[in-house]
C-alpha cells in the first residue's frame, strides 16, 4: 500500500476521488433532462448503499476539508451545463444555476439519507418516480 499512498489519509482520498470519477462516468449529468439524470443517479444510490455509506463517512471524517477538487470541479462543470439549459430556456431562470444543482442533487439523494424504517414505507418504484416528479416540477421553465 505504501507503495502507492504515503499512509490511510492519502489512501482514503485515493478511494473518494475514484469513487467520484466512476459516478460521474457511470451517471452523467444532461441539464436538459434533469429528472432523469435525478432518476439514474438514485438508481445507482440504490445499487452500491456502500458507495452512499463511503461518502457519507468521508464527509463525516473530514467536515468541511472534505471538499475535494474532484468534487469542486465537476460540480462547477454542473452548474456550467445548467446555466446553459438555462439561457437556452429548458430550465427554470428562478434560481440559480447552482441552487438548481443543490436541489437536484439533495432530491435525487433524499432517500438514501432516510432511516431504513422511513423508506421501506415508499416502494422503489415509487420513490424513482417521485424524484422524477419533484425535479421536474422545480426545474420547469416559467411560461
Amino acid at each position: 500500500m505504501y507503495s502507492f499512498y504515503a499512509g490511510k489519509q492519502e489512501l482514503f482520498d485515493g478511494v473518494f476521488d475514484e469513487i467520484v470519477h466512476r459516478t460521474v462516468s457511470e451517471v452523467p449529468m444532461d441539464a436538459n433532462h434533469l429528472p432523469e439524470y435525478a432518476a439514474r443517479l438514485h438508481d445507482a444510490n440504490l445499487a452500491h448503499p456502500e458507495v452512499v455509506r463511503f461518502l457519507d463517512w468521508y464527509r463525516r471524517e473530514r467536515g468541511a476539508a472534505a471538499q475535494r477538487d474532484t468534487v469542486t470541479e465537476s460540480m462547477r462543470e454542473k452548474a456550467r451545463a445548467i446555466a446553459t439549459a438555462q439561457e437556452h430556456g429548458v430550465l427554470t431562470k428562478k434560481l440559480g444555476a447552482e441552487q438548481v444543482l443543490a436541489l437536484v442533487l439533495t432530491i435525487a439523494n433524499m432517500w438514501v439519507q432516510q432511516a431504513e424504517d422511513v423508506t421501506t414505507l415508499v416502494p422503489a418504484a415509487m420513490q424513482r418516480q417521485t424524484i422524477k416528479d419533484a425535479v421536474a416540477r422545480i426545474t420547469a421553465p416559467s411560461v
